[in-house]
């Protein structure tokens, strides 16, 4: 089973996918994506961050993924707003 981490931050957005051995399949940064999505404007950024990420992850098939996001608080109105924004997008990439 691929797993997917993704350290986000203000810089960049660093990922990995691992395979479930813990090797390394593929690696990447995508644009900058932090936790403060407060506005219309924040949100969009970071849909357009996953999107991004989804497409350059679309041939690892991660089942798992762990964020850390800075500026993001577990349990969050944001936070829950952003796992739903990469589960939708998962599940949408996965049917096509």
């Amino acid at each position: 089973m691929n797993a997917l981490g993704i350290d986000a931050g203000g810089s960049s957005t660093k990922w990995v996918v691992v395979d479930g051995a813990g090797q390394m399949l593929e690696t990447g940064r995508v644009a900058p994506l932090g936790g403060h999505l407060y506005s219309v404007d924040s949100r969009g950024k970071a849909r357009d961050v996953v999107e991004s990420l989804q497409s350059n992850i679309a041939g690892c098939a991660p089942r798992v993924a762990l964020a850390g996001v800075t500026g993001l608080t577990k349990g969050s109105e944001q936070a829950v707003w952003l796992e739903q924004t990469m589960t939708e997008g998962w599940a949408r990439s996965a049917s096509s």
